[in-house]
């Protein structure tokens, strides 16, 4: 061979070796997979791993301006008589920064005894204010819940929801840097939200979700016992863009002896400029308790109960006759066995009704 030949030779290896180089590089940010058997091939060195691409998604949708949101599914708890079942469709149109902005609606069906609940209604949540209304309340007979429905309440952004932004905050911060999800098999590509999506079915990281759970809660730290064995019935498949590496779709699964829980979330409008409308009338929280917690509307609670035949009765006492039922007192934490918890001077029920704290000081709703 001639020198010049040589020449030639040794510079087509370079080019090609070049190419391949190239090509592999290239995989290796974009992906690339093979069906075999209908199974699913990742080159080592060629395709993205798995792992690096859900950790990569994860800092993607943490850092994400706004989204489109819907999420559909239900909750079916089997008991020994009638099961309960609870349905949901959430369309949320926002995101998460220093804090909740957006547009949400909810639609929920209830099912329980044979008896069927809609309860819907919508949030619209400014750096100011947060406004929501009821716009379907269950039609339940000697129950007045039509005096909140339609009708627009709102409450200072910070007043309220300020100790969850900590929380929100700790929570992209933890997706930026952990990973929440296990690989259990690759599945073929598909094109979703005319995207090229990777397909993944994942457990849940129960170590990660642990350590994220102990630092969002100052006594699941002290006590180390949180409990997320459940997760190991979950089962969890991912939709996740090939080129922004964005979650396009999610569905999970579980089953665990008496429970049974299926949803799907799908995310479109990835950092879109969102609107939100704020109600030209709004009424504060004070009115939203005054309108809720009236004894008057659960006046006639037993005689429903009786003619639907639910067992409600120990949850209809009031044992201090402080105008407050049992479920209430629940609910607020007050002493079923003493009218005056706080010992202000007011008995409880009169203090929730006008939408005082009956615990101490102050309202039960801190509004502008």
């Amino acid at each position: 061979m001639g020198k010049a030949s040589k020449i030639i030779f040794w510079f087509i290896v370079i080019l090609i070796a070049l190419i391949l180089v190239s090509v592999s590089v290239l995989l290796y940010f974009q992906g690339i997979y093979f069906p075999y058997f209908n199974k699913v091939i990742t080159i080592p060195m060629i395709e993205q791993p798995p792992a690096k691409t859900m950790q990569l998604m994860q800092r993607v949708m943490a850092n994400m301006n706004t989204a489109h949101y819907d999420l559909q599914g239900e909750v079916v708890w089997l008991t020994d008589e009638d099961p309960f079942v609870l349905r949901n469709k959430i369309s949320f149109d926002g995101g998460i920064k220093e804090q909740l902005l957006g547009n949400l609606a909810m639609q929920n069906e209830i099912q329980i005894h044979n008896l069927n609940f809609l309860a819907n209604g919508e949030i619209r949540a400014t750096e100011d204010k947060t406004y929501f209304r009821i716009t379907e309340v269950p039609a339940i007979p000697y129950f007045k819940l039509e005096e909140v429905k339609d009708k627009w309440y709102s409450f200072s952004s910070l007043a309220i929801l300020e100790p969850w932004w900590e929380s929100a905050t700790m929570i992209k911060e933890a997706m930026r840097t952990s990973s929440f999800f296990a690989l259990v098999e690759r599945k073929p590509d598909e094109i979703f939200n005319n995207q090229l999506t990777y397909h993944y079915s994942v457990k849940a990281d129960q170590e990660n979700l642990k350590d994220l759970m102990a630092s969002l809660s100052e006594s699941v730290t002290k006590q180390n016992d949180y409990d997320l064995s459940l997760l190991s019935n979950l089962n969890i498949d991912l939709w996740i863009g090939k080129s922004e590496k964005n979650l396009n779709r999610l569905e999970l699964q579980l089953e665990s002896n008496n429970l049974i829980v299926s949803y799907t979330v799908n995310v479109t409008g990835f950092n879109k400029t969102v609107t939100i409308d704020e109600p030209g009338l709004s009424y504060v929280m004070d009115n939203f308790s005054q309108d809720l917690f009236k004894k008057s509307d659960f006046i006639d609670l037993p005689l429903y109960a009786y003619l639907s035949g639910i067992r409600i009765e120990p949850l209809i006492a009031d044992k201090d006759n402080d105008g407050l039922y049992l479920m209430w007192e629940n609910v607020f934490g007050t002493d079923p066995n003493k009218a005056d918890t706080d010992g202000d001077g007011f008995d409880d029920g009169p203090e929730v009704i006008n939408g005082y704290n009956p615990l101490g000081n102050g309202k039960i709703f801190r509004s502008l």
